[in-house]
């Protein structure tokens, strides 16, 4: 499939048996679709072998050794081994040699770089600047299917390049069997037609602020556009010897004297300091004027209703006289 992939055509990939799209994000927080294009490769020995290619937008690829030629847009090369229930056994990766200078050739694509903490073979990728068209920083991403190696080493017996793979056990053997690590969500292969049901990818797009709220703690946290929340600041607070001798400022704001002590600052909910309960309204919620005429019509209503008491009272002594 890699011999077949061509940059300057229409159909990149034109062999390939199935394909599918993932969303990924350069330094600039930019969207970019990297397509990973699978080709059946053959039966043997119970076991089906298959290639898979990682491309990006050959127009989008900033990479000097690569772009303007067939190859441009190719990210990592390579194959998955299954076993005749479907489970994939064993993963080869290969990345463009840093000192290649031909990237057509498959002897320029060594073993890729396992993940230190993981296991999970990586690539980098160089985007085209969506700005001003320059390319990019390098960055490195992570391609998994499911399958790792949990001492993130290549087996002793996996080609060094992708030149040497081949259709037997022996040219596909990435992984050792006793390092081989296989997630409960990694790639299969049934007898049914292909198709994607999950996948994900941990970058985002550029984002910007939107709001804050404050945790119990007094983190100060912000909100973005891009759905992301950070951690900003930390809101601190403080606590005297001597509370109750503050020095009124006004509006709800006292300042430290020698009765109250020096400012004691710490995190909420540490030491001798409570929690902060966000989002509530801690100064004066009175409003004098409303209150004021609140006060004079419930005067108002006192008095009437003191009057009508005054009036039915005077009504039966007087009946009380009139019965007399």
């Amino acid at each position: 499939m890699f011999k077949s992939y061509d940059a300057t055509s229409d159909t990149l990939a034109s062999n390939a048996d199935y394909s599918t799209s993932i969303t990924v994000y350069d330094s600039e927080g930019a969207t970019h679709d990297l397509t990973v294009y699978y080709n059946k490769i053959t039966n043997e020995d119970g076991k089906e072998y298959w290639e898979y290619m990682v491309t990006m937008d050959p127009s989008e690829d900033g990479n000097s050794t690569t772009s303007g030629t067939t190859k441009a847009g190719v990210l990592m090369i390579g194959t998955l081994t299954f076993s005749s229930s479907g489970v994939l056994e064993n993963q080869t990766a290969y990345t463009l040699a840093s000192n290649a200078t031909d990237p057509t050739s498959l002897s320029s694509w060594t073993q890729a770089t396992l993940n230190s903490a993981d296991g999970v073979p990586e690539f980098s990728a160089t985007f085209q600047s969506a700005s001003n068209g320059s390319a990019l920083s390098s960055q490195t991403v992570e391609f998994s299917t499911g399958l790792s190696a949990s001492n993130a080493q290549w087996s002793s017996t996996c080609p060094t390049t992708a030149a040497g793979i081949g259709t037997t056990a022996a040219n596909n053997a990435g992984y050792a069997t006793s390092s081989t690590v296989n997630a409960s969500t990694s790639t299969t292969n049934y007898a049914t037609t292909s198709y994607t049901l999950n996948s994900s990818a941990n970058g985002y797009t550029s984002g910007t602020f939107k709001s804050a709220y404050v945790d119990d703690d007094g983190v100060i946290y912000g909100t973005f556009s891009n759905g992301q929340t950070r951690a900003l600041w930390v809101l601190a607070l403080a606590d005297f010897n001597n509370p109750s001798g503050l020095t009124s400022e006004g509006n709800s704001l006292y300042s430290a004297n020698s009765d109250s002590g020096a400012a004691k600052e710490g995190r909420a909910n540490t030491g001798t300091l409570d929690g902060i309960a966000g989002s509530t309204l801690e100064s004066s919620n009175v409003d004098l004027a409303t209150e004021m005429v609140n006060l004079i019509i419930y005067q108002r209503a006192f008095e009437s209703n003191s009057k009508v008491v005054t009036t039915a009272d005077a009504m039966m002594e007087k009946a009380l006289e009139i019965k007399k």
